[in-house]
């Protein structure tokens, strides 16, 4: 019975051990540690980065709007459209601006920044001009500047025009309200002021009627003024609708009534001048007469590529005999240079008939002839013909020459050595 207990006693304690433990980690990690919620922000996709207009396009859809991205103004948008113009390049070509005119005044609502404007082809035909407050400080007017934008107080006092001038910049930087002016209709039921985070130091003039500003006299942040049937509004910083910019202050309130925004309406964003890339235009364009030139130029590559073997599979080798060696390069030489074959038979029967006539190496042609003549029976004049170097030979009278060289030779050849 003791046995028994000691047993079971000892199965128990290693779990009461383990579970003691665990309960001390647990404990530990209750008392010690502390849960939070931290957010962590998502990456932006693609698209985000590559649309900084990504935000106030989503708002206006929101809206029951509808946003179009288009890349260049080689489409115009509908007549009762309103078009963000923000392309640098836009007047690529000369007939975009009489282009750009007609679609204002048939009814379509331009917007673009005041740097735009300010291309002498807009500013002639829309009059509006920018006045820098600074240069108004430089004359010794100094711009006021808007209550909710305080000066720092720390900020020590500014006696000269740059301390002055700073100085207000750094105060517009600041998040400040700007309303409605009271010379042209509000954009909501209500006039209203708006928060702007905005740091620019200009005013914004117009020889046209304006029909809708928001602005003091130390800053103009957006104004809108009717061409024809249409609409032009200027904004002074396009960086308020950016993807950061947008959600700081009333910037979105401020964007909505800027695009006149509505349920329907649509808006269109022309940020660049972009075309389909060349290549890309050719094989859509030609994709037939592309397909043909790169083959043509395949096959002349391939035909000209350096090779790892033989054009042909090479002979079997065998072996020839002397006769058709002979009679191959005789053939050759008879087609190629018939005076090297007629010097070399030459050579040949001047060999043979050294050793066998006397003194014949010191004696002339004529007297070789002679020789020849005597030791083998053959016709002397045609001897002196055959040994003749300088005459011009037809093919058959070099076949006879040669024949005549070569049975003087065989002659001598049966004759003994002289002594």
């Amino acid at each position: 019975m003791s046995a028994t207990r000691t047993s079971r006693a000892t199965r128990w304690l290693p779990r009461a051990l383990l579970a003691v433990l665990l309960a001390g980690i647990g404990y530990g990690v209750l008392t010690q540690t502390e849960w939070v919620d931290e957010e962590v922000p998502v990456p932006r996709s693609r698209e985000v980065i590559d649309n900084a207009f990504y935000a106030v396009q989503h708002l206006i859809e929101r809206l029951g709007g509808r946003a179009v991205r288009q890349p260049s103004l080689q489409h115009w948008p509908p007549q009762d459209a309103t078009m963000l113009l923000t392309s640098s390049h836009w007047k690529l070509f000369p007939e975009r601006l009489p282009q750009l005119k007609n679609w204002v005044e048939a009814g379509g609502q331009l917007v673009i920044p005041a740097d735009l404007a300010r291309d002498d082809a807009l500013r002639s035909w829309l009059g509006i001009q920018s006045i820098d407050t600074d240069e108004a400080d430089a004359q010794g007017v100094t711009p006021p500047v808007p209550a909710s934008a305080a000066v720092d107080d720390t900020a020590p006092e500014c006696t000269g025009t740059r301390c002055r001038r700073w100085a207000r910049y750094r105060a517009l930087a600041r998040c400040h309200r700007i309303a409605e002016t009271a010379d042209a209709t509000q954009a909501y039921s209500e006039r209203r002021s708006f928060t702007v985070c905005s740091a620019n130091t200009q005013v914004l003039t117009a020889q046209r009627e304006v029909s809708w500003r928001v602005g003091d006299a130390a800053q103009t942040v957006a104004l809108r003024m009717p061409v024809g049937r249409g609409s032009v509004s200027v904004l002074q910083a396009p960086a308020l609708l950016n993807n950061d910019a947008l959600f700081r202050g009333d910037h979105a309130l401020l964007a909505v009534a800027l695009l006149q925004v509505r349920p329907g309406h649509a808006v269109w964003f022309v940020e660049d001048e972009a075309r389909t890339p060349l290549p890309l235009l050719i094989w859509n364009e030609a994709r037939v007469a592309v397909l043909l030139v790169l083959l043509a130029v395949g096959g002349a590559l391939w035909r000209g590529a350096v090779r790892f073997g033989p054009l042909m599979a090479p002979a079997p080798l065998g072996r020839r005999s002397m006769a058709e060696q002979v009679r191959g390069t005789a053939q050759f030489l008879w087609q190629r240079d018939p005076a090297a074959l007629h010097a070399a038979q030459l050579r040949a029967l001047h060999e043979v008939a050294e050793p066998r006539l006397r003194g014949y190496a010191r004696q002339g042609a004529a007297e070789r002839a002679a020789a020849l003549a005597r030791a083998t029976g053959l016709d002397e004049p045609a001897l002196a013909q055959a040994l003749d170097t300088r005459r011009n030979r037809t093919p058959a009278h070099l076949a006879a020459t040669l024949n005549l060289l070569e049975s003087a030779r065989r002659r001598l050849r049966l004759r003994r050595a002289a002594d």
